[in-house]
């Protein structure tokens, strides 16, 4: 009997992994969604007002012309409205039980890949990265993607921004170890060797929110962080919203989970 499944195909995502991505997606979609919906209100409200101040009164009365022009627009309104308020109440429970399971979903896989891999070269951020292909489906699927086009595994680079002080000046350059672009954002690795102050993490925060970036991950690693850093981590992680903030130990065997973030 063969016992080989998807699980066992590189070049396939696992099933639990399409179903984070799908998980994902759908709330993306919620959220558009409501979007669209108070895009389309505001619209069908403008249309209104601008018919009833500056139209109406210009042409000439035709039957039921005005009344079928105010129910259109407000069938319209109260659709997108209806479609809101229903985003707002279920839509909003299935985007919070979605949340929570693509949070549980990431912490337990951090947990169980970091337990069952190593150190494979002299390189902590390329070895974290190769990691985190188990962690994150968004970077499995780019290697995949990768392979089934050239052949070969997608590769890494650095990347340097300029970062600018409060009134724009004082540039100065800033080094990120690795930034991959992902479906979900940007997933960042920064490396600091030795340790890592809260200092070194304000100034990472603050180079990656000046970039305007979405942003799947921010990965912070180092063989150790201040004495107190994780009664500051809520500080640091409001630097920047929209960067998820984890923060990884690493020693000459391994890796070890810090502070994970709970935001997808």
């Amino acid at each position: 009997m063969n016992n080989e499944t998807e699980l066992d195909d590189p070049l396939e995502l696992s099933l639990q992994e399409r179903m984070n991505l799908t998980i994902k997606g759908y709330s993306n979609t919620l959220i558009f969604a409501g979007i669209i919906a108070i895009v389309i209100f505001i619209l069908g409200a403008y249309c209104i007002t601008f018919y009833l101040n500056n139209v109406s009164d210009m042409i000439e009365p035709v039957e039921g012309l005005h009344n079928a022009f105010y129910t259109l627009f407000g069938c319209i309104m109260l659709a997108s409205g209806g479609f809101f308020a229903w985003l707002c109440l279920s839509g909003r429970k299935s985007y919070k039980e979605n949340e929570s399971i693509n949070r549980e979903y990431t912490h337990q896989n951090y947990l169980l890949a970091l337990s069952v891999s190593g150190r494979e070269s002299e390189e902590a951020d390329l070895d974290f990265f190769n990691i985190a292909r188990d962690v994150f489906p968004e970077l499995k699927k780019l290697d995949i993607e990768s392979m089934k086009k050239s052949g070969e595994e997608f590769e890494v680079e650095d990347m340097t921004v300029e970062v600018k002080d409060y009134w724009g000046r004082n540039k100065r350059d800033y080094t990120f170890d690795i930034v991959t672009d992902t479906e979900n954002g940007k997933f960042i690795i920064k490396y600091f060797k030795k340790k890592a102050s809260y200092d070194d993490l304000e100034q990472c925060l603050n180079a990656g929110k000046y970039q305007n970036w979405d942003k799947l991950r921010l990965v912070c690693i180092a063989e150790n962080f201040d004495s107190d850093i994780l009664k500051k981590y809520e500080k640091l992680a409001v630097l920047d919203p929209n960067a998820p903030l984890d923060l990884i130990l690493v020693n000459e065997k391994g890796f070890q989970t810090l502070k994970i973030s709970d935001k997808n």
